[in-house]
């Protein structure tokens, strides 16, 4: 719960008065989160070293948490601590213990480079320029929108309540997601080390976000697209490396959809023409030999012009390709996925399977 107290009596948080910046309406958010009860003062005039041990003062009053002085706290890439920053700093892991996550180390550095890193350099006027011939519009200018508009007659504690409840709501999502992502980063790092280094396609039985995983292991340097189930049905398949890659033999549809030309199977892409979803399985009989791939049970690896390398559990064969050269036409053609092919050239497996 949060409170703005017109008495510094009655305060166990002080920050700056006036107009609102993301980095204080953050900071309250946090502290909220991690006191339970903030009861806020909100002043234009104090010095730190004047206030109660116990009161935390933020952003004002040349104080631990406040950045307007000339040592300031700098991260190794040079982002200069602001007062969301600082808090975390200090607060950060001890808040994390006391919500129970498990991973508290690595969600305390994920989440100041993710979140709050960017809001410390927009405040200490850091952020780089956005060249665009459109209005972009960060944290900072949303949390702006809060403050009083001209000739709206509205109260400026009142609105800061309101942009200090968007932010605590932004912060409780970014833990569930930073949450999520060092577990999912884990088990793409497991999947990772079991694949060999001349792997180029990659199918996962769930979806990951593994792009940050893939890009600095090992194991990954070759290859060229990641596949997985799709919540739009059917599986999804993405460019490894987001460099486009040739083509894909398409015409535009009314609907909205791609169909590829040799088969008519309905696909759609995102714009940026990197990420295709295959809706309607294509009959194993159409596929060319030497692109079929089908998930099934157990893992298997299957790699290159080589005999099939198949890990514990999984099975799997795959014919020699002649000059072993696979095109990312030749990638993006996926069988049927609910009966194994007829000439059973291809049966990989649920858990991963690495082309």
């Amino acid at each position: 719960m949060i409170r703005v107290v017109d008495n510094i009596n009655e305060a166990n948080c002080i920050t700056h008065s006036g107009t609102m910046h993301a980095d204080e309406v953050f900071s309250t958010a946090f502290l909220e989160l991690f006191l339970g009860d903030v009861k806020v003062f909100r002043t234009s005039n104090i010095e730190a070293k004047d206030v109660d041990e116990n009161v935390i003062v933020y952003d004002i009053g040349r104080g631990k948490f406040d950045h307007h002085q000339n040592d300031v706290l700098k991260r190794e890439n040079g982002v200069i601590y602001a007062a969301f920053g600082l808090l975390w700093r200090e607060f950060g892991k001890e808040f994390l213990k006391s919500q129970d996550f498990s991973y508290v180390d690595e969600m305390f550095l994920a989440i100041d480079k993710d979140l709050i890193e960017a809001i410390d350099a927009d405040d200490n006027g850091q952020f780089p320029k956005i060249e665009a011939n459109y209005k972009v519009k960060t944290l900072s200018n949303v949390i702006k929108l809060f403050n009083p508009s001209y000739d709206s007659f509205q109260n400026e504690s009142e609105q800061f309540i309101k942009a200090v409840g968007l932010a605590k709501t932004i912060i409780e999502e970014e833990l569930l997601y930073i949450n999520g992502k060092v577990i999912a980063d884990k088990k793409v790092q497991d999947i990772l080390d079991t694949i060999d280094i001349n792997s180029k396609y990659l199918i996962l039985d769930e979806y990951l976000p593994y792009e940050e995983v893939l890009l600095s292991h090992a194991n990954a340097v070759n290859l060229l697209f990641v596949a997985f189930p799709s919540n739009r049905g059917g599986l999804q398949e993405e460019d490894a490396r987001e460099t486009g890659g040739p083509a894909l033999r398409t015409a535009q549809s009314g609907d909205g959809l791609l169909r590829t030309s040799d088969h008519g199977t309905p696909l759609w892409k995102h714009g940026n023409a990197l990420v295709f979803g295959i809706h309607d399985p294509v009959p194993a009989d159409d596929l060319d030999h030497r692109d079929r791939i089908l998930p099934g049970k157990g893992p298997a690896v299957l790699e290159g012009d080589a005999e099939p390398s198949v890990h514990p559990g999984g099975r799997g064969r795959h014919p020699p390709h002649g000059d072993g050269d696979r095109t990312a036409a030749d990638h993006r053609r996926t069988a049927r996925l609910s009966e194994p092919l007829r000439d059973g050239t291809v049966h990989a497996g649920g858990g991963i399977c690495a082309l």
